[in-house]
C-alpha cells in the first residue's frame, strides 16, 4: 500500500476523519483502529474503534504480531449492528497532537506459504508504515530505522505506563513497563518522572529521591521533578523523625522553595510547603500556604483535609471542623475525615453530637482503631488517684 492509496482512502471516508477529530483525547497520544470489512450486504465498510490500551510494540516484527493477534480476535459486528463476514485490512492510528501528526500502520493478511505455514495456521501480515497528517493530505512512507518511529514506540509503552497508573494503580507493572522506556531512552524526564512517582506509591522513598534528583540535575526548570524530590526527602524524615534527619526537612524545603520559584500557583509544593511549616510548629505560615493553594483549586480535598488539620494543630477548633465538614461532604465514606470531626465536637464539648456520631461510625468503620483510639482519648475516666500526678513508669 502507497501514501497516496492512504491519502485517497481517508478522502473517501471523510467521517472516519471526523470522528478522528472529535475523539482526540487531550493527552500526549491517541490510539485507535480503524477496520475495513465486509458483510452479507456490502463490502470495505470502514469503522473506527478506540484501540486497545496494551497496544505495544518494538519493532515491525512486534507489530506484525500485534495485527496477527487483531485479526484473529475480531469484532463480529459494525457499530451499526451488521454482521462481519471477513477483515479487509486493519489501521492503527496513532495521533501525536503536540505535534498534530499520526503514525498509520496498514495490514492485510496474505495467504500462507509453504507445507509448514498452511499446516500451522500462521497468521502472514504484510505491513506498511506512513507517518504524517491525513487532514493536510500529507504522509510518507517511514521504515523501522526511522527515528521518529523509536521516539512513538517510547511514548506508546509510557502512555500504557500512565493508563494502568492512574486507573489501575499496579505500581510494579507501571515500572516494568517503564524500564523498558528507560533501556530505550536512559534520560527520558517522563519516565524518570512517573517512576519516581511508582516508588514514592511503593514507599521506596530513598530511590524516588535519587531518581527525582536525577531528573533535577537533567531538567532544572522541571517543577514536578522538584516536587517530587522534597517530597521523597519529607517522607523519609517522616519514617525516622529523629532530630539528627531534620536535615531532610532542611532539604525538602530547599526544593520546595526552588519548585515554587519556577511556579508560586502549584497548589502541591503549597501544600507541602505547609508540611514543613507543621513540622516547624510555624501553624501561621502552614495556613497562609493552605489558603492560598485553595484559592487556586477550591474543590481540592486533600488541601481542604491540610488546612483542617493546620487549624487543629493551632487549636481553632471551630475553623477545623468547618473544614473537616467540607471535606466530608465531598468524600462522606473516608473514615479519616471522620475521625477528625469528632476529635473536633469533643474538643468543642459538643459530647452529645460526637458520642452519636461515634456509636454510627463504630457500628460501620471498616477500620476500628480510630474509633478506639477516640474512645480511650474522650470516654474513658481517668480514676482521681492518677489525675495530674506523674506516671511511674512513662511510656518511652
Amino acid at each position: 500500500m502507497q501514501s497516496k492509496e492512504v491519502i485517497e482512502f481517508y478522502k473517501q471516508n471523510k467521517e472516519i476523519l471526523e470522528k478522528l477529530g472529535s475523539s482526540q483525547e487531550n493527552s500526549d497520544i491517541s490510539r485507535f483502529l480503524v477496520y475495513i470489512v465486509d458483510t452479507p450486504q456490502n463490502d470495505n465498510i470502514p469503522f473506527l474503534m478506540q484501540a486497545p490500551s496494551d497496544i505495544t510494540f518494538d519493532n515491525t516484527e512486534d507489530l506484525k504480531k500485534l495485527f496477527a493477534k487483531l485479526f484473529k480476535t475480531p469484532p463480529t459486528e459494525t457499530p451499526d449492528g451488521q454482521n462481519i463476514k471477513s477483515i479487509f485490512q486493519i489501521h492503527l492510528i496513532i495521533f501525536l497532537p503536540s505535534e498534530n501528526v499520526s503514525f498509520i500502520a496498514t495490514s492485510e493478511i496474505t495467504k500462507a506459504t509453504g507445507f509448514f505455514n498452511k499446516l500451522s495456521g500462521k497468521t502472514n501480515i504484510e505491513l506498511f508504515m506512513f507517518w504524517g497528517n491525513l487532514e493536510q493530505e500529507k504522509i510518507n512512507a517511514i521504515t523501522e530505522e526511522d527515528q521518529r518511529l523509536r521516539k512513538l514506540i517510547i511514548r506508546n509503552y509510557f502512555r500504557e505506563a500512565q493508563d494502568i497508573f492512574y486507573k489501575k494503580t499496579e505500581y510494579k507493572k507501571v515500572e516494568d513497563l517503564l524500564s523498558h522506556c528507560l533501556n530505550l531512552a536512559p534520560d527520558d524526564s517522563e519516565s524518570l518522572i512517573l517512576m519516581g512517582r511508582c516508588k514514592l506509591f511503593l514507599s521506596e522513598f530513598e530511590a524516588a529521591e535519587d531518581i527525582f534528583g536525577r531528573v533535577t540535575v537533567q531538567s532544572p526548570k522541571n517543577e514536578r521533578a522538584w516536587l517530587g524530590l522534597a517530597t521523597a526527602q519529607m517522607e523519609i524524615f517522616k519514617m525516622n523523625p529523629r532530630k539528627e534527619h531534620i536535615a531532610y526537612i532542611d532539604a525538602s524545603e530547599r526544593n520546595v522553595d526552588t519548585g515554587l520559584k519556577l511556579n508560586s500557583k502549584n497548589s502541591d509544593l503549597l501544600n507541602l510547603k505547609s508540611g514543613i511549616c507543621m513540622i516547624r510548629k510555624d501553624n501561621a505560615s502552614a495556613e497562609k500556604y493552605l489558603l492560598e493553594a485553595i484559592s487556586i483549586k477550591p474543590d481540592e480535598i486533600n488541601t481542604i483535609k491540610n488546612l483542617g488539620l493546620a487549624y487543629l494543630s493551632g487549636f481553632k477548633f471551630n475553623e477545623a471542623l468547618a473544614q473537616f465538614e467540607k471535606a466530608f461532604n465531598m468524600k462522606p465514606s473516608d473514615e479519616s475525615i471522620v475521625y477528625r470531626i469528632i476529635q473536633c465536637l469533643f474538643e468543642l464539648k459538643a459530647d452529645d453530637r460526637a458520642k452519636n456520631m461515634l456509636a454510627v461510625w463504630k457500628e460501620k468503620a471498616r477500620n476500628q482503631n480510630w474509633v478506639k483510639d477516640l474512645e480511650s482519648t474522650y470516654l474513658i475516666e481517668i480514676p482521681e488517684e492518677f489525675e495530674d500526678k506523674p506516671m511511674d513508669n512513662p511510656p518511652k
